[in-house]
């Protein structure tokens, strides 16, 4: 059994964007969700949900986050906070160490700490 589920990661999500001013359309975020499942996939060799993705032309999609964001279009996403807050803390209990490699693909203006790892020597070495 997984440690969260895929919901729980985009609701985490849509939060840190929200608490740094950034905005997330529904593309972005199941892009984000994708690399979460993915570097958990990785450090863990088990999902950190179990619901699965899907081959879309955009990229990546997980079917039941796309129909709950469907709405937005291209807009950015808008949730109300307190549903979002509650969810993002059950997750948090739940999963807190899987959740910082959503963290780490958070959109912004400061790309430094994805450049930062890349260009290690841990990193360069170990490829």
């Amino acid at each position: 059994m997984a440690q969260t589920t895929a919901n729980a990661i985009a609701d985490y999500i849509i939060k840190c964007c929200r608490d740094r001013g950034e905005l997330i359309t529904n593309l972005h975020l199941q892009k984000l969700v994708y690399y979460a499942q993915a570097w958990y996939l990785a450090l863990y060799d088990k999902p950190l949900f179990d619901e699965e993705f899907q081959s879309w032309i955009s990229g990546p999609v997980q079917p039941e986050l796309h129909d709950r964001f469907k709405s937005y279009k291209w807009n950015p996403i808008s949730e109300r906070k307190g549903r979002i807050a509650k969810a993002c803390r059950r997750a948090y209990a739940r999963s807190a160490r899987g959740l910082w490699s959503a963290q780490f693909f958070l959109p912004g203006k400061d790309d430094s700490r994805r450049r930062s790892v890349a260009q290690s020597p841990s990193w360069n070495t170990n490829r």
